[in-house]
């Protein structure tokens, strides 16, 4: 086990049974944790490899996963929304946008949206609050 993953275990395991009832501040910690494990990549490669391949099933993840850990936050919104939904398993990885640009991010109940990587748009570093512009969904099939 890296360092920190008995850590990520129970925090997965709690956001699991409260995730109905808990404050956002807390998601809001959640969230500025894992930004900071990407920023200094702390995160297992292999793992981030398993995570990404059930979203986007690449030929040669292993590449794609060594110039996004690079890059982050640009060209990581995919990824590190998908990490994040492991802690927040009752979020959506939706495939919206940022004002003009494609984004992924995490919705939860539908109307909160959860994204740490909206500053390669120039966005906040991490963003918890209310479906607002600029991020958008343009139609219910980003909801699948």
């Amino acid at each position: 086990m890296w360092r920190g993953e008995l850590f990520w275990e129970w925090r997965r395991s709690f956001w699991h049974c409260w995730c109905e009832r808990m404050d956002y501040s807390e998601i809001v910690l959640l969230a500025r944790e894992v930004r900071k494990s990407f920023e200094k990549r702390e995160i297992p490669q292999e793992k981030l490899e398993r995570v990404y391949f059930h979203y986007n099933s690449l030929k040669d993840i292993k590449t794609f996963i060594e110039r996004a850990l690079r890059l982050f936050p640009r060209g990581n919104c995919g990824l590190a929304s998908v990490y994040l939904q492991q802690f927040l398993p009752s979020a959506e990885v939706i495939r919206g946008n940022y004002g003009l640009e494609s984004h992924t991010f995490l919705l939860l109940d539908e109307t909160v949206v959860i994204d740490i990587t909206a500053d390669q748009f120039g966005g906040p570093e991490v963003y918890v609050g209310l479906l607002k512009e600029p991020w958008r969904i343009d139609s219910i099939s980003s909801l699948l």
